[in-house]
């Protein structure tokens, strides 16, 4: 009879003792796999975070932001159209002439019986506007005095609201607010002309301050010769004032 040697109860384990050992071996092992290949997926995101390039930090500018747009001057904006206003034009010295003679006329038609402050106002601004003609207005105004016409402002009723005497007084005062040799030449030749005692005075005034000590052989003689015809009566109701400080300035006032 063989005798097999039989193995103990502790070395035979069944089969219903083995499955779930194995079971739980291939359930740890599926684990492990998972845990694995979710550490390997962690770490090659981790990887690909660090080594992709990082944005540079956002400049901060203090300063206004400038474009190269800002760079660009703005072509200009050209202004709406004004049917009102019109474009400034430089007048011609025959322009000129023209608005000096046309001056000269309608100031020559003042009258003193219908002076308002109204016509006043327009008549000074018209005296100043004739002065801004320059030198153009020189050859109407010598064609004015050479018509020997004038008109007096200071006699009769009503007040005198022009502020001048005479209107040949008042185009002498222009004469002497235009910067230029041909107003010097007209006044002396005024002063040659005249004997009006007032006259006399404004125009020996005028020409000393312009030409100092030029022309005063000249006052001399028109101031001398203006006194004996306002002494003989020939100026009724002149004062003789302007005309002895004329002459005292000179030294040559006469007995």
């Amino acid at each position: 009879m063989n005798n097999r040697p039989t193995s103990s109860g502790s070395e035979r384990r069944p089969v219903a003792e083995q499955r779930p050992a194995r079971k739980s071996v291939l359930l740890l092992s599926v684990i492990v796999a998972l845990v694995a290949i979710t550490v390997v997926i962690v770490a090659s995101k981790h990887r690909a975070a660090v080594e992709q390039p990082t944005a540079p930090p956002a400049q901060t500018n203090t300063g206004p932001e400038i474009s190269e747009a800002a760079n660009t001057a703005p072509e200009p904006i050209p202004p709406p159209p004004d049917s009102t206003v019109q474009p400034a034009v430089a007048l011609t010295n025959t322009d000129r002439s023209a608005v000096a003679s046309q001056l000269v006329k309608s100031l020559s038609e003042m009258q003193p019986g219908g002076v308002t402050p109204e016509t006043a106002a327009k008549w000074h601004h018209d005296l100043e506007a004739l002065i801004e003609q320059g030198t153009a207005a020189v050859p109407p105004l010598r064609e004015f005095f050479q018509s020997r016409a004038d008109v007096r402002f200071d006699s009769g009723p009503g007040t005198n609201l022009l502020q001048e005497p005479t209107l040949r007084i008042a185009f002498i005062e222009v004469l002497f607010n235009i910067p230029a040799p041909e107003n010097v030449d007209l006044q002396a030749q005024l002063l040659r002309d005249t004997k009006d005692p007032d006259e006399v005075a404004l125009l020996s005034r005028q020409l000393e301050s312009q030409e100092p000590g030029k022309y005063s052989d000249l006052i001399v003689w028109a101031a001398q010769t203006s006194l004996r015809q306002v002494r003989a009566g020939q100026w009724p109701g002149r004062k003789t004032d302007a005309l002895l400080k004329v002459l005292g300035k000179y030294e040559s006032t006469p007995q």
